[in-house]
């Protein structure tokens, strides 16, 4: 019985591997896909490093650290409390602001606040700004930490009121990349199950008439 399920399946991986429907299906589409992939991420890239859409940025600093701030990006502008810097935003004066708190030195953490479409880019510019400023003020109190991981940002984004953080945004591209991978998956099975169906059908036939 082994015997003939090989025989069966060495037949019909030789007949089906040679088919244009199955090369396209193993090699076109895998190809086509990263090549979309690739350039879905070019788009999203170029936007993600887009600064200057969102103008000037706002940063309220209880932390101390960017009290006599260096190395200040000219899109960037200090606010005494998170009040002012909030009603900036709301009359759009400013596309976003970032809150430094007290314990900024042992916890590394940043929340930005915006609405939706923050660009990455907009954390690289955070981290440059705090690093240029604790390398100004280093002593031998400032953990090394900071210098090695300057900013855990946390994202609020104030038109959903959703609280985002790094880590979420991996996240979000593996159910669309598991449910394409299902999809063709499931298409292609299904096409050469139906195919062996029906070829074997056409032979059933093909025996009844001759005999």
């Amino acid at each position: 019985m082994l015997n003939k399920a090989l025989i069966v399946a060495r037949r019909e991986y030789g007949f089906n591997v040679r088919r244009p429907g199955f090369l396209f299906a193993a090699f076109g589409m895998p190809i086509f896909l990263v090549f979309m992939i690739f350039i879905v991420t070019l788009v999203i890239a170029s936007t993600e490093e887009d600064l200057e859409r969102l103008g000037t940025i706002g940063y309220v600093d209880h932390s101390d650290v960017l009290s006599e701030a260096v190395a200040v990006p000219a899109t960037f502008a200090t606010f005494e409390d998170e009040t002012s810097a909030r009603t900036a935003l709301d009359e759009s004066t400013i596309g976003a602001y970032f809150v430094v708190p007290e314990d900024y030195l042992n916890s590394g953490d940043v929340t930005l606040y915006g609405n939706s479409g923050l660009p990455d880019a907009l954390h690289d510019a955070i981290s440059d700004f705090l690093v240029a400023n604790l390398s100004a003020k280093a002593d031998g109190e400032l953990p090394v930490e900071r210098i090695i991981t300057p900013v855990h940002t946390t994202y609020f984004l104030i038109n959903s009121g959703r609280t985002l953080n790094e880590e979420i945004f991996i996240l979000v591209f593996l159910p669309f990349i598991f449910a394409i991978v299902f999809m063709i998956a499931t298409q292609v099975s299904s096409g050469y199950l139906m195919g062996g169906v029906v070829e074997e059908k056409s032979t059933r036939i093909m025996e009844i008439l001759i005999t």
